[in-house]
């Protein structure tokens, strides 16, 4: 019986399903249709039972493949540019640094006022003071380095200290355009001195220590080097120029001079000229009764035959692997030369003949 009911069921729903195919319905008609046909159903199905449990999931299917990339977006338009900061601090601790900061004569007081800032200075807390490049020109009063401050320059060929050398001074009798003081290096600068009377350069009541130094003196009788206690003198380049010849009171050029008793004063691959005196010119004179100066490869300049490389009252005088042009003057002092020779080559003796 239930059989032959839902094979009654399933005929007339394709029935319906054919006349709603072929035939346009109103809303009225297919609603009646409807009806018919869920009476029907229910007629000989019966009543719907109680929904049964859920069955489980099924398991998940694998992933698909990664589609292709797309293509990349354009890029943005760069942002603008902050304001640059502050400049910081400097980093040095014990370094001066003293720039150009305008006519020669103005960076010579911008060096004076850089030393002058330096009031700490000792053996156990030494301090540099660098000088870019520039000309610093200290005029006619003289530069006085401070004792355990060495001054550099940014080398000889483009950092120079000049100056007119100052009056003559009745205690200091000659002074320099540059006052060394103790522990105090000078390296890599030119010093230049010009002036009437006696120039000099560079002056020093303790041991001198130059190292890539050029030191020149031009004017009536040029000395431009003078010490009183030795020193060390460095890869440097010493330079007189005397510009009166015998018109002057005082017609001696001088490369280096030795005015009191000292230790020791060493000139190491170091070029010494001196020229245009109208009396003798000296590359080294010692003027003392104590001391022993040595030169080793070096060069001892002069440019006519009345002037001497060396003249030594109570000094000694050592020469090692150096050309001396010009005669030794030995007052009471010693002279010896090991593989010295003048500028021909000639050797010299081994007492510096």
């Amino acid at each position: 019986m239930k059989k032959d009911s839902l094979a009654l069921v399933v005929r007339f729903t394709a029935l319906a399903v054919a006349v709603l195919g072929a035939m346009p319905l109103g809303g009225s008609t297919l609603d009646a249709v409807k009806g018919a046909v869920a009476s029907k159903h229910s007629q000989a199905t019966g009543p719907r039972g109680p929904r049964g449990r859920r069955g489980p999931r099924g398991r998940r299917g694998p992933r698909g493949f990664r589609g292709a990339k797309g293509p990349t977006g354009q890029r943005g338009a760069t942002g603008a540019r902050g304001a640059t900061g502050a400049k910081g601090d400097p980093t040095y601790k014990r370094t001066v640094l003293v720039s150009p900061v305008g006519t020669p004569g103005q960076n010579g007081t911008a060096l004076r006022n850089a030393l002058a800032s330096i009031t700490t200075a000792s053996a156990t807390n030494p301090y540099l003071l660098k000088l870019e490049p520039g000309i610093y020109d200290v005029g006619t009063t003289r530069f006085n380095m401070k004792p355990n401050v060495d001054i550099e320059g940014s080398g000889a060929a483009h950092t120079v200290i000049k100056g007119v050398t100052p009056p003559l001074d009745p205690v200091d009798f000659y002074v320099g355009v540059v006052n060394g003081a103790t522990s105090a290096e000078l390296r890599d600068l030119t010093v230049s001195a010009t002036g009437g009377g006696v120039t000099i350069a560079i002056q020093s009541a303790v041991p001198l220590v130059l190292r890539n130094v050029e030191a020149d003196a031009s004017g009536s009788s040029a000395w431009t080097l003078w010490l009183h206690k030795g020193g060390t003198i460095e890869h440097s380049s010493i330079r007189s120029v005397s510009t009166c010849g015998s018109s002057c009171s005082v017609v001696e050029g001088v490369g280096i001079h030795e005015a009191d008793n000292f230790d020791q004063l060493e000139v190491l691959d170091t070029r010494i000229e001196v020229s245009g005196a109208g009396g003798a010119d000296y590359g080294i004179r010692g003027y003392a009764t104590s001391g022993v100066v040595t030169v080793e490869n070096s060069r001892i300049i002069t440019s006519t035959s009345g002037q001497k490389y060396a003249y030594e009252q109570g000094t000694s005088f050592r020469a090692v692997a150096s050309e001396l042009d010009g005669a030794v003057n030995n007052v009471s002092g010693d002279s010896k030369c090991v593989g010295a020779y003048k500028a021909d080559y000639t050797p010299l003796s081994a007492t510096c003949g």
